[in-house]
């Protein structure tokens, strides 16, 4: 495999921005077509989870779309991290009574979800796949590692009738940092939603805030 390049993501002959997107899930393969993107922001960084939302629908053996649309997410997490769709697994069968009707109004329901396979023994991840197993020396350890300069504002007597006082920035320079190995890593769910960014009314953005709130406890 080669950098960038992802077998299990397909354009769509004839149609300009959609993919064909492969996900492994308990040992077997479920294609979804994309149909929009909901987010992409993610992606823009350097760095981070390089996070992809769709809009999709499930392909059947013949090719052909099926059933109902889906939200279908594509990132690379931490590789030592619980996955997502384990984690909701895992509150679902905890949660009973009030808890599971709590669960089922504020959470996503997973469809399926698991790691990118880019070959039957090979998963798509940085410290195996990208790296093809290639360690770094510890004399060549701090050529990979980041660091980012943080601003603060230094503050400086000003002058004139109300004392103002100046502003001026400062680089202050951070710790290394060391970012862990990413693992490719796809979640299908059932409720298709929309963006905070994209609600117009006021009332709807702080319900969803409070929502987010209930749910979180």
């Amino acid at each position: 495999m080669s950098l960038g390049f992802d077998t299990t993501i397909q354009p769509v002959n004839d149609h300009s921005g959609q993919f064909d997107i492969t996900v492994h899930s308990n040992s077997m393969t479920r294609t979804f077509r994309t149909i929009r993107t909901i987010s992409s922001y993610g992606a823009e960084t350097l760095r981070g989870q390089a996070t992809r939302v769709f809009e999709a629908i499930e392909l059947d053996k013949n090719g052909k779309p099926n059933g109902s649309h889906v939200v279908l997410k594509d990132a690379w997490i931490d590789s030592d991290r619980m996955r997502e769709g384990d984690i909701l697994a895992q509150l679902h069968a905890a949660a009973n009574g009030e808890d599971k009707k709590l669960m089922h109004k504020h959470f996503l329901t997973t469809i399926c979800h698991g790691d990118v396979w880019i070959k039957p023994d090979v998963v798509d991840d940085t410290a195996n796949a990208l790296m093809r197993g290639l360690k770094i020396t510890k004399d060549h350890d701090s050529l990979f590692q980041l660091q980012r300069n943080s601003s603060i504002q230094n503050n400086t007597p000003g002058t004139g009738s109300r004392n103002l006082r100046a502003f001026s920035p400062t680089e202050v320079p951070c710790h290394l940092i060391r970012y862990d190995p990413k693992t490719h890593y796809r979640t299908v769910f059932k409720e298709v939603c929309v963006t905070i960014d994209t609600m117009r009314s006021l009332p709807d953005v702080m319900q969803v805030l409070t929502e987010t709130v209930s749910g979180a406890f």
